[in-house]
């Protein structure tokens, strides 16, 4: 469940793909996990040819096979015996197998080799570990690895597969490879040699004077185990090097992505010249059809691969192209470029922009994203004139509505704008230049401009008046239902204490909010004529919003 084995990824820009498993058994049935991770080759890279060679002390290795395209034919060749497999595109093949083979295929396949769980191989040390194993095609002249000593790891080794031929011509750190070393053949007729040592932790280097070497380091410790491969040429040796074709009058650009001081090239291009050359330029004078062929010999393998393709010299008009014309700042917008049927597209355009969809498409637009876009259509290698659009990013309009504040409505409606703009539209569905607010919460606008393109700006207001305070100066408390009481008349008070004394500093009345008010009596009694005195203790609202605190005080009559 799970298993994405066989998955075919594929995209249009470069991109890494990593393959393994969080925490597996190898093989099946084994108590020892770890987990496994590496970066899978891409299928241009793949081979025809391996040779495997078994893990030291342990007693099998699990492989795996994979093939590429279908109808592909395996051959797995041990010194005890020869199994055939027929796999499609995707699918794999698994065996446990402990002896060196050579591994050969019709077709470009992709083999891994596991290492076994602790003491499920037979011995006391390692577990489970994956390694890709690199083709014979792909050897270098040079590889260094650095066999680790971390994570408790305490014997390490390297596998090395070369041409037996050239063993006396390979060294390891400088010096020829250690009698110590367990060596073999493999192959029908002993044409590859496999050493493996066991080496000190730390960086080695392997070299080969010839046709060049395959190796891989790896490790045992308690329960821990690495292994990993010591690089390779990673050439697309699995895709035709010959181009689709080229426009009229210009050159066409050959390329065999080989190193030539391995291999050998012959070109026919198909209108009478030739070449040898691994790498070139040629003018073809006319339009039409080129029947082109490579030969590529591999002097290290002594194998000769032909190669073949029909070349098409083509005259080009320029690409048909359309975009929005104008888009605001942050909306996304395409363009779209048309050419013939099976054609390529190349767009480039402001900041360095470069795509190569037909219609691509840009998710939010900022202002270094406009200007000229050009694209091209491509077919077999011949490309049209280029083809321009403008694109205009317009800048968003910038409401202002303020910060958020305070108002007082006991006078008239506070009045908000955001600026000049050809439309409104308010949060009430008004579509004026201002809003007229009476009472407080959160206002919003949106304009726009003469471009269409929108923004809003948002405000919260809170309604807080200036505090206002009057005291009157006498009152007659004779029931006669006309200024009966004393009292504080104001709004917007926080908090207040007034207190009334008589002329001789008696106390007489106290009074903590604007609800209580004086009658004018002091223990039941109504007081004497006369003036008093009253003083004020308040907290309140400055115009801004602030609060204070005051003191006031101020004489009162009191008449009968």
């Amino acid at each position: 469940s799970g298993d994405l084995s066989g998955t075919h990824i594929s995209g249009d820009k470069n991109f890494a793909v990593f393959g393994g498993n969080s925490w597996t058994e190898v093989p099946t049935g084994c108590a020892f996990r770890d987990n496994l991770l590496e970066q899978m080759f891409p299928i241009s890279t793949w081979g025809k040819q391996f040779v495997t060679v078994p893990s030291d002390k342990v007693l099998f290795d699990v492989f795996r096979i994979m093939a590429s395209e279908d109808n592909t034919s395996v051959e797995v060749q041990s010194s005890s015996n020869i199994q055939s497999f027929n796999l499609n595109a995707g699918e794999y093949v698994e065996y446990q197998n402990s002896q060196p083979s050579y591994i050969i295929g019709n077709k470009p396949v992709q083999v891994a080799q596991f290492n076994i769980g602790e003491t499920c191989g037979g011995y006391s040390l390692g577990d489970p570990s994956m390694l890709l194993l690199n083709s014979i095609e792909q050897r270098r002249d040079t590889v260094t690895l650095f066999n680790s000593r971390f994570q408790d790891i305490s014997e390490n080794y390297i596998n090395v597969v070369i041409s037996t031929e050239d063993f006396p011509f390979v060294t390891l750190d400088g010096a020829p490879i250690p009698a110590s070393a367990r060596t073999g053949t493999v192959g029908a007729n002993g044409e590859f040699t496999y050493i493996q040592l066991q080496v000190n932790e730390g960086a080695h280097t392997i070299i080969s004077q010839a046709c060049g070497v395959i190796a891989s380091a790896y490790g045992y410790g308690s329960v821990e185990s690495y292994s990993y491969g010591g690089g390779a040429n990673f050439n697309s040796i699995n895709v035709n090097p010959i181009p689709d074709g080229g426009c009229l009058n210009d050159t066409v650009f050959f390329d065999a992505n080989l190193p030539d001081s391995r291999y050998r090239f012959f070109w026919d291009l198909g209108d009478g010249n030739t070449s040898t050359a691994s790498r070139f330029n040629h003018f073809y004078p006319s339009l039409g059809t080129y029947p082109v062929e490579l030969i590529i010999e591999d002097q290290c393998q002594g194998t000769v691969d032909t190669l073949n393709k029909d070349l098409l010299i083509s005259l080009r008009e320029a690409v048909s192209v359309s975009g929005p014309g104008l888009v605001c700042v942050g909306e996304g917008f395409s363009l779209e470029a048309t050419d013939l049927a099976n054609a390529s597209y190349e767009w480039q355009g402001p900041g360095q922009y470069y795509s190569e969809s037909q219609f691509p498409e840009i998710r939010s637009a900022t202002l270094t994203d406009g200007g000229t876009y050009s694209a091209i259509g491509i077919i077999s290698g011949c490309a049209t004139y280029p083809a321009e659009v403008e694109v205009e990013v317009a800048p968003l309009p910038k409401p202002n509505l303020g910060s958020d504040t305070i108002f007082c409505n006991l006078d008239s409606a506070t009045v908000i704008t955001p600026g000049d703009f050809p439309n409104y539209h308010w949060n009430d569905n008004s579509d004026g230049s201002e809003l007229n607010v009476i009472d407080e919460g959160t206002y919003w606008v949106e304009v726009s401009d003469e471009n269409g393109c929108a923004a809003s700006d948002t405000i919260i207001l809170r309604q807080q008046c200036p505090t206002e305070v009057f005291i009157p100066n006498a009152f007659s408390p004779n029931m006669d239902g006309f200024n009966d009481f004393f009292e504080v008349f104001g709004h917007d008070i926080i908090r207040m204490k007034i207190q009334v004394f008589d002329r001789w500093g008696n106390h007489v009345f106290t009074g903590n909010s604007q609800q209580e008010s004086w009658d004018g009596t002091h223990n039941g009694k109504i007081v004497p004529a006369g003036v008093y005195v009253w003083v004020l203790e308040i907290e309140g609202y400055y115009e801004n919003g602030e609060i204070y605190t005051d003191h006031q005080s101020g004489t009162l009559t009191v008449i009968k």
